[in-house]
Formats: structure tokens, sequence, C-alpha cells
């Protein structure tokens, strides 16, 4: 691997597309491994779930193609997830001794679980700046993947969503170089896509919702909320001790945190 560090994947650039997953499963089988595809702007992005996802210019919208998969799949959402916070942190570290001082002082940047990225300035509030897609794709005995990565980066948020995303821009008081952040992050996912343990402890330790959270989780399958203690820190699913005492697992689902974690510090960099 070490020969390969310095090495990032093709990338294959548009104005616009309608979304870039959309663009790879079209064509998986005949592109090659680790292929990214960038648009500009997208005019049908979406996250979890088919929800709609703005996409304008400015932002950073790509999808990244693994082929002929050996781990459990969702090890490559988590691999962009903790390359993406990687990479923003670097460049976040070069942006703060050029420009003034930014929002992020004394702000943390987390993966929540399922799959957005999102920064604190402690307590229970987070600001979710950008979110990742896997999906899964079997074709016979070949097995692969395509995971999308949506960041809010210098592009406008908009009015209704003020309260709940922010930009890049807007935390480090600076354009953030587009074209840097996603080097950086194809860069570590080169470095780190064979490193399955390394990869899952740094989402554990990176995760916003940790063992002895208190949260408040809504199961789009049941149509209710439940609030409950986590009891380990989700990878694949979070468990819960509810309210009423029973313990319950969910694979998918919104989840707030209600308080401050209990033992919430400044993460590691990365």
């Amino acid at each position: 691997m070490m020969q390969d560090e310095n090495r990032i994947p093709p990338v294959r650039h548009f104005d616009t597309l309608s979304s870039t997953n959309d663009y790879l499963r079209e064509r998986w089988q005949e592109e090659e491994d680790l292929l990214t595809v960038r648009a500009i702007a997208q005019t049908k992005g979406r996250g979890r779930l088919q929800r709609e996802w703005a996409s304008p210019v400015g932002g950073l919208w790509f999808s990244v193609l693994f082929k002929n998969i050996t781990e459990t799949p969702s090890h490559y959402q988590r691999l962009l997830g903790v390359a993406a916070l990687s990479a923003i942190e670097i460049l976040g570290s070069h942006l703060s001794k050029i420009a003034a001082p930014s929002r992020t002082l004394g702000a943390r940047f987390y993966l929540k679980w399922p799959n957005d990225l999102v920064y604190t300035t402690g307590g229970p509030n987070f600001t979710k700046f950008g979110g990742i897609l896997q999906e899964n794709l079997v074709l016979s005995e070949t097995r692969a993947c395509i995971v999308g990565v949506g960041i809010n980066v210098n592009n406008p948020i908009p009015a209704d969503l003020r309260e709940k995303a922010v930009s890049l821009q807007e935390l480090f008081l600076a354009e953030v170089p587009i074209e840097d952040l996603l080097r950086g992050i194809l860069l570590k996912v080169v470095a780190w896509r064979a490193d399955v343990t390394g990869v899952l402890q740094i989402w554990r330790q990176r995760s916003l919702l940790q063992r002895g959270s208190q949260v408040e989780i809504y199961s789009e399958s049941e149509g209710l909320t439940l609030h409950g203690e986590i009891l380990d820190t989700p990878v694949e699913s979070i468990e819960l001790l509810c309210a009423n005492g029973v313990r319950r697992r969910f694979f998918a689902g919104d989840v707030r945190l209600c308080a401050a974690n209990p033992a919430e510090g400044s993460p590691r960099r990365l």
C-alpha cells in the first residue's frame, strides 16, 4: 500500500449530472475499480430513503465505485466517512492559519449513525454538513458497491434548512478549495481501504452516538418515536434500552441526541 499512498483514483468530472450514484449504477460493470465520478451540480441528488438532497454549484458531490469487494459493504461507507473527516480537519487546520478565527474553534466533527457528517460545539445540538449514500450491486458472483458523498462546502444553504445544515465555508469563515478536499479524501480512501479494523476503530472513536447516550429515535418502518439509552456505539445497527425497559435494535432511523454524551471530550485528530 505504501507505493499507492500519493496516487488518487481516476476521477471523471461533469458540469451537471442527475446523480453521480445513478451515473455509476448504469454502467458499473464496464468501469474500473475505484472510478470516482464528480459533478459540479446534481439535479436529482438524494439521501437516505430517497430524500431530496440539494446539490448546487459550490458543494462537493461525488461517488466512488468499489468492485470485487471482499469486505462487508458497510465498510466502504465507513471508509468514506472517516476519510472525509480526516481531509476536512487537515484543510481546516491550514485555513485557520491564513483566515480569521473560525466557528470551528472548540467545535468537533463527528460521524452520526447511520450516514451523516456533523459538527457540534458540545452538548446535544449538532448541525449536518454532509452525508453518505451506499448502494450495493450484485450480478451473478460479482459483488460491488457505490458510495456517494455530498458535502456542503462553499454552496449557499437554503433558508428552510439553515437550522439543520451548514457549509464548511461558514464554519471556517473562508472559501474551501474543493479540489484539495476531494484529493485529500481520495488519498485516504486508497491508503485505508484494506484497513478494516483501523477504519472501524476510527468510526467508533468519532461517532457522535456513544454507549450511554440518551437519544430519541424515529423508526420509519413503525412510524413511532422511542426514547432511551444507547447500549453500544452503533455500527451496523443501534441497540436501545427504551424508557420502558425493553431492548430494541434498529437498522435504520432518524436519531436525535437528548443530552450531551456521558464522557464527551475532544476527538482524536485523524
